[in-house]
């Protein structure tokens, strides 16, 4: 989550958060979900679950 490119997933959640849309649609982007490498979709999971509450 360092690399400056994450920072556009983190102003997407952030639209959500503040929408609180029923649905949001977000496109797999190759290397979202690398084996050992998974924290910007553990980021996800952890956003969306929040937003849920």
């Amino acid at each position: 989550m360092r690399d400056p490119r994450a920072r556009t997933l983190e102003a997407y959640m952030r639209v959500v958060a503040e929408s609180l849309p029923q649905v949001f649609l977000l496109e797999h982007v190759h290397g979202i979900a690398y084996t050992g490498k998974k924290e910007g979709f553990t980021y996800l999971l952890t956003l969306t679950d929040q937003i849920n509450r």
